[in-house]
């Protein structure tokens, strides 16, 4: 029971920020937590503790294992009481942790990672589709594969790396999530108006949670003077600066170095790319001068009799905009191709886009007059309005392309602490504090209720009349008015009112039974 109480006492001393980290850093289960008994017990968990454990540093944990000394750092992960003692529990934790081997990171992925400027090229091609049409999400929080395929080809990159891609977006603002799927923020509008570089520079930076920067920092730093490899740099990094990490750590460098590999800040080798060094000794100007050698943005195009687009290089993502309202993009690599059809004709009409205006677009677009294939298409749903018919079950690359209604990405909503339910660990932990905070007699009943579920005797200080009696109790029932309870070792009940109770004290070893 001490162990309940001792976590149930820390928790609601947190703050709000520390709370919310120290529920976050536990990865509780998204199932209902019941009450601050069962948020405590479930922080309390040896692998909640490790998890906090982890994050410790190494200045930290000394200031932790040394007695007497207030430890602010582990009092705000949950890990120590107010006077800077280890919680229960955590000294065993440590101890078993020390014991642990080194932990491995395994070999970089075997991806062919597309070229830093064709990750941003995806990415704005994504961020253009999710502003009209949401992308699914899995129960782990990832874009299937099988949502991907379609995209994955005409960018001519493997699916589960437009998946990872988008993760590293979402991370850098660019995407928020509901429980089931993915729609694009408000800040990719300014975002799409960046330099291929700017982009690029935002993904990678997404990358390096806070916390790491410092080992990052340290390991590209010492790249110079070593032969290894980037990823045992950090671990040596990593472990120097959190001791107890382990697992965790080696966790989220592996997810590090994938994601790097994935922007190609790192080679198949594990070594730094040239952009990659230059980005991580944050060397502007030689990153800008890699960058010339990209393929260049280009506003313009040709049209082919067959109706087909063919942008000769990257055609900015304004223009990709307004293009996708009458084409269905076909191949977006070191240039860029459209589809017009009937189709997306028929519906950039049916979504109120004139002929007149779709012409005028095109004629600033496109080299050269425009194609008498194409004259003849447009003439045709001039004359006849009738004509125009909603496109057949597009596929799903195609779905976001068919004009799609004239949206302003600023009217996406965003998530909110309020709008989760009662799954979500840390909004439930907020309020479940806040009731205790609330309440004048809310330590008595969790007492109660502790000892209750523990089957713990406990010291019930009761007022009778002017006077005040203790009396010792296993507690055997509880309702919302009244207390029902025997003595240890005697058959006899007791009843109590739960106004009457004046203080209630857990039962140490210190404590005498008798009274």
């Amino acid at each position: 029971m001490s162990q309940t109480i001792a976590y149930s006492d820390a928790v609601v001393a947190l703050s709000d920020t520390d709370l919310d980290t120290v529920v976050s850093l536990s990865h509780l289960p998204r199932l209902r937590i019941a009450d601050l008994y069962d948020l405590s017990s479930r922080l309390a968990h040896p692998d909640a503790i490790d998890r906090r454990l982890a994050v410790l540093t190494d200045e930290d944990l000394r200031a932790l294992l040394a007695a007497d000394t207030p430890s602010a750092a582990a009092t705000a992960l949950l890990l120590a009481d107010g006077a800077g003692h280890p919680l229960p529990g955590v000294a065993d934790r440590i101890a078993a942790m020390r014991g642990l081997p080194r932990p491995e990171v395994s070999a970089i992925p075997a991806l062919d990672a597309p070229a830093p400027w064709h990750s941003v090229v995806a990415v704005q091609t994504v961020v253009l589709q999710a502003e009209n049409s949401s992308l699914p999400l899995t129960a782990t929080g990832h874009v299937p594969v099988s949502a991907l395929t379609d995209l994955g080809h005409i960018l001519d990159i493997e699916p589960s790396t437009v998946s990872a891609l988008i993760s590293i977006a979402t991370t850098a603002g660019l995407f928020h999530t509901d429980d089931d799927h993915i729609s694009a923020e408000a800040e990719a509008e300014s975002w799409l108006g960046l330099s291929l570089l700017d982009v690029w520079r935002t993904l990678a930076d997404a990358t390096v949670p806070k916390d790491l920067a410092p080992v990052v920092e340290q390991a590209v730093l010492h790249g110079a003077e070593t032969a290894q490899s980037m990823s045992d740099r950090l671990i040596d990094a990593a472990n120097t600066r959190w001791p107890l990490a382990h697992e965790h750590l080696a966790a989220r460098l592996q997810r590090l170095l994938h994601d790097w590999r994935v922007l190609a800040v790192i080679d198949a080798a594990g070594q730094l790319t040239d952009l990659g060094e230059a980005w991580g000794a944050h060397d502007d100007e030689r990153q800008q001068s890699l960058a010339e050698q990209w393929p260049a943005p280009t506003e313009y195009g040709y049209l082919y009799n067959h109706l087909e687009l063919l942008v000769p290089g990257l055609l900015t993502p304004q223009l990709a905009r307004q293009l996708r309202r009458i084409a269905t993009p076909t191949r977006l690599v070191e240039t860029h191709t459209y589809q017009i059809s009937e189709q997306t004709i028929a519906a950039a009409v049916g979504h109120g886009e004139s002929v007149g205006e779709i012409r005028d677009f095109l004629k600033t677009l496109l080299r050269g007059d425009l194609s008498q294939p194409l004259q003849y298409l447009l003439r045709s749903f001039a004359e006849s309005p009738q004509a125009v018919v909603s496109p057949s079950r597009p596929d799903t690359a195609a779905a976001s392309t068919h004009a799609a209604p004239r949206t302003s990405p600023s009217s996406t909503p965003s998530i909110t602490m309020e709008s989760t339910d009662d799954r979500d660990p840390v909004s439930r932990a907020r309020a479940l504090v806040g009731e205790f905070r609330d309440s004048p007699d809310a330590r008595i009943r969790l007492l109660l209720e502790t000892a209750l579920r523990e089957h713990a005797p406990i010291s019930i200080t009761v007022r009778v009349g002017d006077a005040l009696r203790t009396v010792v109790l296993e507690v055997i029932g509880m309702g919302a008015t009244r207390l029902r309870g025997r003595e240890p070792g005697a058959e006899i009940e007791r009843t109590l009112p739960l106004k009457a109770i004046a203080e209630v004290h857990p039962i140490t070893k210190e404590t005498s039974w008798d009274h």
